[in-house]
């Protein structure tokens, strides 16, 4: 879990974080963690969730305690944000006012 790199989700897969998540910090436990563990259980989460720890990160009253000594809150921000680019794109509906380009427009190219 340390340090949380911009490579932390090549190394701690998806399914690993959400059974870690289930088994030991779902259900509000997370928030009985006190000090900067918080912060860093949060940040890994957002490999998986990075609405919720975006949302932990920016709530109106927010702890600095629940930093570890390490890290800033602009850190855990932008790496949460920055998750959301690692999330697989919804497929573009066939229906969708916005289609692929034809594979003959591509030969401009």
């Amino acid at each position: 879990m340390l340090p949380l790199l911009p490579s932390t989700p090549l190394t701690r897969s998806p399914r690993f974080v959400n059974e870690e998540w289930a088994a030991l910090f779902s259900n509000g436990r997370v928030d009985a963690i006190a000090g900067g563990w918080r912060g860093i259980i949060y940040g890994n989460y957002a490999t998986v969730d990075p609405a919720g720890a975006y949302r932990f990160f920016s709530q109106p009253g927010f702890d600095p305690g629940w930093l570890d000594g390490g890290a800033s809150l602009t850190w855990y921000l932008a790496f949460s944000a920055g998750e959301f680019m690692n999330l697989p794109l919804p497929a573009t509906p066939i229906d969708s006012p916005i289609a692929p380009p034809s594979p003959s427009a591509l030969l401009w190219c």
